[in-house]
């Protein structure tokens, strides 16, 4: 799970040369010293951005949040004139947990798409252009999720992280993000020393995402709690779609009919459904087993009455049970025809699916390779759509003799647009076959209701019409049962789902409430550590006794209110200070937590820090070596005073005079 940062280099082209930097880094302290604007704060922000981290430096997504010096014009001071940028370009070399070591590429202007990042697998090089490297991208949806968003492949492969879902501000699920995360180890100069995760940004509205991220950092039970909640209330808002689903599906079918639906709201209700559908009949509503009922005594009384006048019409009788075995043949080769279409439209729909992801995963490289990138391996598994063969174009070199990118998403699109058509067609005739299997039932009850009355002869008009009411009404009585039958399967799927949403709702409200005793004792631990670095760096505001961790925000507070809204300018420093390095050194003892082993500071003294507190923050800092973790401080105090403070210490002590972008 650790980070560590061995290497960065910068290099930008003028139209008068090359001007750069490349700066080492080691386990332990790592003092990177400079005067005042001479480039800290820019290879500071130059690291947030090799790593796409973006957005802790800016909320607009097409800003480059870097200085001038990289994007504009660069200071020679051999010729103390401005040159105009031509193109600039970062790398940065970091190791991990496993000693696994990668460079990771990223273009600021003039050399490709800037949200492109070409991963290498190897140590930073004089030449970088004959290794293997594999581009992924940022700062585009998919970037944290996608099969070539570099944070997807930062967090879930280089870091070892899986990342929690987390509740936005409109209900929904999202992941907790990167960006989200690295305020915790990293503390910009403007805006970053103002408060604890100072630099959190929040256009991607995830609710309380700064305690999220203090979760998920510290590794708490509550956060796995938090993420199990999410988890149900997604469940539970997919059973309320489905359930609203049904119950729109019941209203239209009892609509078809004439008849209403009682009983059945619109959103899920904590018990079982007592559906009520009322028929008209008469100026007034029955109930359905009502009207059923009456239907039944009907059809009893007139069949009798037509029994009672039946006459022996025996070649008739013959004919009409021909007529009777050609209908039930008929019907069966419908009803055949009709499972058939079915079975059809399943595997259409299930093809159609499939374009659909190969679709998406198409667009997804077609974004890749428009920003200059290549795919590695092979497409992900994209093939041709009509030969099979891999998907070939300047995303995935190397193959020939297929359909280009933009041809392959045309067809698979036009593929997708015609499996569409044919299921409309499959629709249309499922429609037209169960309208004819409704017509052939009606006939079939003529005849069956022919055979019962023996056909009388044609001069009784009585019995003419009691048989067209006969089969009037045993049709009525069939639409009926069917409809009872079609509602009643759907009562029985939205009771299934309200009997799962109480389930959901009963493990929602089983979930531990509050921190668990092991987040307790973790909580403790950084309080008494960071009470300890509160007093060792002097701070002031109050007495130490008197400072906690909050079990809710996780913050440092004072009387029950967040400590950096009632400290001086100065102690607000301190507590940050003393907070971040709190939480590198609970670190050390908690396997469970999710830190990287590493803190970058840019000027972490500020100008309202006495001397005194600084130096012992660098004395403290330098522990960093006997455990393995990283400390790096870009800073402009002096370098003598800060090698008398650390007189003694194992640190890395890096110093420019003058400009740190300079000509090569």
């Amino acid at each position: 799970m650790s980070l560590r940062f061995r290497r960065l280099r910068i290099r930008v082209t003028t139209s008068d040369g090359i001007f750069g930097v490349e700066i080492p880094f080691v386990d332990g302290l790592n003092v990177i010293r400079a005067d005042n604007t001479s480039g800290k704060s820019t290879c500071f922000q130059a690291i947030l951005y090799a790593l796409g981290l973006d957005a802790m430096l800016t909320a607009r997504q097409h800003q480059l949040p870097l200085t001038p010096v990289l994007t504009d014009n660069v200071f020679d001071e051999a010729s103390e004139s401005e040159l105009r940028v031509q193109s600039t370009e970062l790398w940065l070399e970091v190791e991990g947990g496993g000693q696994e070591v990668a460079t990771f590429y990223r273009p600021v202007v003039g050399l490709g798409d800037h949200r492109l990042i070409t991963v290498y697998e190897s140590h930073l090089a004089d030449d970088m252009s004959t290794k293997p490297g594999r581009q992924m991208f940022v700062r585009i949806p998919g970037a944290a999720t996608g099969e070539h968003g570099f944070h997807r492949w930062f967090a879930k492969d280089f870091l070892k992280w899986e990342l929690p879902q987390v509740e936005r501000n409109d209900g929904r699920s999202s992941q907790l993000y990167l960006e989200t995360i690295f305020p915790l180890f990293f503390v910009e100069q403007r805006f970053g020393w103002t408060r604890i995760q100072g630099n959190m940004p929040y256009v991607f509205g995830i609710r309380d995402v700064a305690r999220r991220a203090a979760e998920y950092v510290l590794g708490l039970s509550i956060s796995e709690t938090q993420l199990q909640r999410v988890a149900l209330g997604a469940q539970l808002r997919e059973l309320q779609g489905r359930y609203s689903a049904i119950a729109k599906s019941m209203q239209a079918l009892a609509g078809t009919s004439g008849s209403l639906v009682r009983g059945v709201p619109d959103s899920m209700p904590g018990d079982d459904l007592a559906a009520n559908i009322l028929i008209p009949q008469d100026g007034k509503w029955l109930q359905l087993p009502e009207r059923q009922s009456f239907l039944r005594g009907l059809i009893q009384t007139i069949g009798h009455e037509m029994k009672e006048r039946r006459r022996a019409a025996s070649s008739q009788i013959l004919g009409a049970q021909h007529r009777r075995a050609e209908l039930l043949q008929t019907i069966t080769e419908r009803q055949q025809i009709l499972r058939t279409e079915a079975q059809e439209r399943l595997a259409l729909g299930r093809r159609r699916d499939d374009l659909i992801e190969q679709l998406r995963k198409l667009t997804d490289l077609r974004s890749l390779a428009r920003m200059g990138g290549r795919a590695g391996g092979d497409v992900f598994g994209l093939h041709c759509p009509t030969c099979w063969q891999p998907v070939a174009d300047s995303a995935s070199p190397g193959i020939k003799n297929v359909l280009s990118l933009d041809d392959t998403i045309s067809f698979v699109d036009s593929e997708q647009a015609l499996l569409q058509a044919t299921l409309a067609q499959v629709d249309a005739r499922s429609r037209a076959l169960t309208a004819e299997l409704q017509q052939l039932e009606r006939e079939l009850n003529v005849v069956d209701a022919s055979i019962e009355t023996s056909h009388a002869s044609s001069d009784d008009d009585g019995l003419v019409v009691q048989t067209t009411q006969y089969v009037e009404y045993r049709h009525q009585l069939q639409s009926l049962d069917r409809l009872a039958g079609e509602l009643s399967a759907r009562v029985d799927e939205a009771n299934a789902l309200i009997r799962e949403s109480v389930k959901l709702r009963t493990a929602m409200s089983l979930l531990p409430v509050g921190l668990s005793q092991e987040d307790e004792v973790k909580l403790k631990d950084l309080e008494e550590t960071f009470r300890s670095q509160e007093r060792e760096y002097g701070f002031k505001s109050f007495a130490i006794d008197e400072l906690s961790i909050s079990r809710e925000t996780y913050k440092p507070t004072v009387h029950d209110f967040e400590l950096s809204f009632e400290t001086s300018a100065s102690d607000g420093i301190r507590t940050i200070w003393s907070y971040l390095f709190g939480l590198l050194e609970l670190r050390r003892g908690n396997q469970s937590m999710h830190h990287i082993g590493s803190l970058i500071f840019d000027e972490p003294r500020q100008q309202s820090t006495a001397e005194f507190s600084f130096g012992q923050l660098l004395r403290h800092a330098s522990l960093a070596t006997v455990f393995g973790d990283q400390a790096i401080f870009f800073t402009s105090d002096e370098a003598e005073a800060i090698r008398a403070e650390l007189m003694g210490s194992t640190y890395n002590m890096v110093e420019f005079a003058g400009r740190m972008i300079r000509r090569l």
